[in-house]
């Protein structure tokens, strides 16, 4: 090559070299999100079973701080843990006041809760039994409200009963 050639050449890409670049980085990242929006999901799931597992463990302490019976209900989409004060009502849910919840987003469908709902005493110990589930696809945390203990299971394939 003579010096005339070479003073009018540019040390820059070529539009097919940057193509071929963006493709591959295109290829990458379509490949990455999928996992990467799984892991989020799951990681979600974590979260709300952690913060269930969490309330019911306050309820139990919550009752034996402040000796009163504390009831742990079930909604659509939530979970409402309710101070039933001395008496023992058969409407644990509407009765009392609310002193804590969690509420699942509606922009999480593929997060469910299920269960039934259960009361504790000043005591600690369970009223009624009961079991509250977190759901994400065949991933299921289920946690036992057993008479004398809380216990947290990790079921695959839907929620299971308690022992």
């Amino acid at each position: 090559m003579t010096m005339r050639y070479m003073r009018g050449k540019t040390g820059g890409y070529t539009l097919i070299e940057s193509m071929i670049v963006l493709l591959i980085v295109g290829i990458a990242t379509g490949a990455a999100v999928p996992p990467l929006l799984q892991y989020v999901r799951q990681a979600r799931f974590q979260d709300y079973s952690s913060q269930a597992e969490y309330l019911v463990k306050f309820a139990r302490l919550y009752a034996m701080e402040r000796t009163t019976n504390v009831g742990i209900c079930l909604g659509t989409g939530q979970i409402v843990l309710r101070d039933l004060g001395t008496g023992r009502s058969a409407d644990i849910c509407s009765a009392g006041t609310i002193v804590r919840s969690v509420q699942l987003p509606s922009a999480y469908p593929y997060l469910s809760f299920s269960g039934s709902n259960a009361a504790l005493d000043p005591r600690g110990l369970a009223i009624t039994t009961g079991n509250l589930c977190t759901s994400y696809g065949s991933n299921s945390n289920n946690i036992c409200i057993g008479k004398t203990r809380i216990n947290r299971m990790e079921v695959a394939g839907g929620c299971g009963t308690c022992p």
